[in-house]
């Protein structure tokens, strides 16, 4: 309580944040209007950040997992990796919207998935199934 110079004594109250912003938003009056809409905006501005897109997988976590998937094909099937290697960067490609042409000029020409089960005498049936066990299925 603090003195006045006259008339009854003053009294100063101290006010949390939250308490001045519902003294304010109760009172029916313009300015107890004007910021109630005020927070009614902020509050809309934070929840609209906060309802924010799912992240998408990162185009380094893409391109590993399609060249662990290239290393396997490799491995099983007696593809040349850099084949592999290629396939797995278009796929990459596809999934993230990036350009990678610059990295696939290092690598050779792709051989279709026929010539290759021809070049390394393998049943198609047989590629086809080894691929499948390991998660991998020809489009």
């Amino acid at each position: 309580m603090v003195k006045s110079n006259g008339g009854l004594p003053k009294i100063e109250y101290v006010l949390t944040l939250n308490m001045a912003k519902e003294l304010a938003m109760v009172e029916n009056n313009k300015q107890g209007r004007k910021v109630r809409r005020y927070f009614i905006e902020v509050e809309e501005r934070v929840s609209g950040k906060k309802q924010s897109k799912p992240r998408k997988k990162s185009v380094n976590l893409i391109f590993r997992q399609e060249i662990d998937i290239a290393k396997t094909l490799a491995s099983m099937t007696g593809v040349k990796e850099g084949i592999a290697y290629a396939v797995a960067m278009e796929r990459a490609e596809q999934k993230t919207g990036e350009d990678f042409s610059s990295y696939k000029r290092l690598l050779p020409a792709a051989t279709h998935v026929h010539q290759l089960k021809d070049k390394h005498n393998i049943n198609f049936c047989s590629f086809e199934l080894k691929l499948s066990l390991q998660g991998i299925q020809l489009l």
